[in-house]
């Protein structure tokens, strides 16, 4: 017990130890405190475990540096490896010269991504060579800004550089018989989303051809899952999306392959799961609402598939918040949903509830607060300080009506068209 406890405090102290020589390497290289930015040589060449002064390294660590700090706290994390070459100062440098990351990019990066930066300092170094490959490719594709791009978007393409080629990834999307974007495409898409090839060959390849074998879709629709949601060729076939798909073809819910076509075009991850018992848990509660009517559970689901991805609690909560705050019969509650189920996707806190408070300011009367909603359901999404507010005191104050005594639709229209509707009015009660 005794000898497991002072192991476990070694590699604790080893850990804080490796830490500090690695804030000292970004402070050595201007990344975190010097104000000149770079310096266009290095200050220590090789590992930086090689700095001296313990007590410089102590004066440092107490420095407000807040997203270093976040940062650093990575490397305490016992699945997080060092090897003994190990030198962050050789992989910031490295940024600095092949990619054109400069000092604040850095400083972005570790804010956005810390541990994804903290992981891939102790990787990227100058003698990598699938990154060295990688890192030539991508320059092809989008010269020598655009890697500055694709490194600030998304390090994780270094992440599997260092692993294996990019090259493979792309060859296998031109070889593709039903992709075959071109190079336009390819640099499109390492610019908006590098995140795609961060992924394992393997992975990208079953994903692809489980979309196009089992959800039989085409190369344009495989295309644009690819440069909308390339998080979804993370996922797992045999463990997440071919169960998922079998659940919602299956005699519970009874989906034709063209409505999940459908859903996944409008939100690709639809298909991720991880188990059924969130799936089972929104089908009973969509069938509560809408007494088992499947066309009508298909029909929301082809136009807000991430209903299905949502917490049942959260569900649950907005559709008992909605039906209580306006008294809602069952009739009324399906009428709402199917014409707009993007009701189901508010939070209840932060949008449903100071709105509907608003609401019930201006419409004291829970028939006409429903009356007004069922009008226009879409009314419920609109910002309340940017559009709900701003428009009732504009009608109040140029025409001297409330909100109780206009159509919902006003709040849907554009400012052009709004300012049209208040001239309109205008002009209609001085005619009176």
């Amino acid at each position: 017990m005794i000898r497991s406890l002072s192991t476990h405090i070694d590699a604790r102290v080893y850990a804080w130890l490796i830490s500090l020589v690695v804030l000292q390497s970004l402070i050595d290289t201007g990344l975190c405190f010097s104000p000149e930015g770079f310096s266009s040589n290095r200050i220590y060449e090789g590992n930086v475990g090689g700095v001296e002064s313990m007590k410089e390294l102590s004066r440092a660590i107490q420095l407000p540096q807040v997203n270093t700090l976040k940062m650093l706290q990575y490397f305490e994390a016992p699945n997080v490896y060092l090897n003994s070459d190990f030198s962050p100062l050789e992989s910031v440098n490295f940024l600095r010269d092949s990619c054109g990351i400069k000092r604040a990019h850095v400083h972005e990066m570790i804010k956005r991504h810390p541990k994804l930066t903290a992981c891939l300092l102790m990787r990227i170094h100058a003698s990598n060579p699938p990154l060295q490959s990688s890192l030539a490719v991508v320059r092809e594709y989008v010269g020598e800004n655009g890697v500055q791009m694709v490194v600030k978007e998304n390090m994780g393409v270094f992440r599997t550089a260092t692993r294996n080629n990019i090259r493979a990834k792309l060859a296998f999307l031109h070889n593709h018989p039903s992709i075959q974007p071109s190079s336009k495409d390819i640099s499109r898409l390492l610019i908006k989303n590098p995140e795609l090839f961060s992924y394992s060959m393997t992975n990208i390849r079953n994903v692809t051809n489980f979309l196009f074998d089992y959800v039989q879709m085409n190369g344009d629709d495989v295309w644009k899952v690819m440069t909308k949601a390339p998080v979804v060729f993370s996922y797992s076939v045999k463990e997440n999306l071919l169960p998922t798909l079998e659940y919602f073809q299956g005699p519970m819910v009874k989906f034709r392959m063209s409505e999940i076509r459908s859903m996944v075009r409008a939100y690709p991850p639809f298909l991720f799961h991880s188990n059924e018992t969130q799936l089972e848990d929104v089908r009973l509660l969509m069938n509560d609402i809408f007494e088992g009517d499947q066309n009508d559970i298909a029909r929301i689901s082809m136009l807000e598939p991430i209903i299905w991805n949502l917490s049942i609690n959260l569900l649950r909560d907005r559709v008992i918040f909605l039906v209580e705050i306006m008294e809602l019969t069952l009739v009324e509650l399906q009428s709402l949903v199917l014409n707009f189920p993007k009701l189901l996707t508010l939070q209840v806190e932060s949008n449903l509830q100071p709105t509907f408070q608003f609401f019930l300011e201006h419409i004291r009367e829970k028939e006409e607060l429903r009356e007004y909603v069922l009008e226009c359901p879409p009314v419920v999404a609109c910002s309340l300080e940017t559009r709900l507010r701003p428009r009732c005191n504009e009608m109040n104050s140029a025409l001297g009506i409330e909100l109780v005594q206009t159509p919902a639709y006003i709040m849907l229209l554009n400012e052009k068209k709004f300012s049209e509707w208040i001239d309109k009015v205008r002009e209609m009660t001085a005619l009176d």
